[in-house]
């Protein structure tokens, strides 16, 4: 690239053919702000360790590995604290491409997981690129509206609230509920009486919705004109809190 004149800065792996394991120092005794390069003439590869369990690792044939800036990191509290960093992975932080910036967002809050079925990954993968669009999709409508925006997480935070609602895993029992009826009676002969919506009509029948278990299955042909639930004749009153 040099002989052609060209200039080049990007992300490089640890397992790529030359890498410099044995001159970097290790992962595990680096810290954030930590950083280590080597250079082999106009050639320079640097390590830097930002948040996260893996370091930064940076190619590049236009810097210089010794020259660095600060930047600002988001710590535990919230508050920004200036951080040292080298100038090849500021540089490349600012001109990176729009699929490293993708990455960058979706690696920082990742929701998928481990699992033996293949699928789960596919699917979580999915769902987090739709998350990091739409924050994207998000920012960019703040920036034209000129509002400030909220950060990733906690836009991730609102989002899950709002999909979850009022959602509960726990089911509601049946004979639990209860309706506003007024006056509400039963009269001896089995007729009802001021139910207010709550009538019961002919239909097919159906398994009853109070009393019909697994195990013994009851059937009705009394239908709620308001609910279409089946109840048995005696279920009726119970049911709706009728008696």
């Amino acid at each position: 690239m040099l002989e052609k004149k060209l200039y080049g800065c990007g992300t490089f792996r640890k397992n790529r053919k030359f890498y410099p394991k044995d001159i970097l120092q290790s992962d595990k005794s680096m810290k954030k702000g930590d950083f280590d390069f080597v250079q082999s003439g106009d050639i320079t590869v640097t390590k830097w360790k930002d948040r996260g369990k893996n370091p930064v690792i940076v190619v590049s044939n236009m810097h210089d590995g010794s020259e660095k800036i600060n930047v600002l990191r988001t710590n535990s509290i919230g508050s920004r604290d200036s951080v040292p960093c080298t100038a090849s992975i500021s540089d490349y932080n600012m001109y990176m491409g729009g699929v490293d910036k993708f990455d960058q967002l979706m690696a920082a809050y990742n929701i998928s997981w481990k699992s033996r079925r293949w699928w789960l990954k596919i699917f979580y993968y999915l769902l987090d690129c739709c998350i990091v669009n739409s924050f994207i999709c998000y920012k960019e409508d703040s920036k034209n509206k000129k509002k400030k925006y909220m950060s990733q997480l906690k836009f991730r935070s609102k989002l899950a609230t709002e999909l979850i609602g009022k959602f509960c895993v726990r089911k509601r029992k049946s004979y639990t509920r209860s309706v506003e009826l007024g006056n509400k009676k039963t009269t001896n002969n089995g007729t009802f009486q001021d139910v207010g919506k709550h009538v019961p009509i002919q239909g097919k029948y159906r398994r009853c919705g109070f009393c019909s278990t697994k195990e013994k299955q009851k059937r009705s042909n009394l239908i709620c004109k308001a609910c279409d639930k089946a109840l048995c004749k005696s279920c009726f009153g119970p049911y709706y809190g009728l008696q």
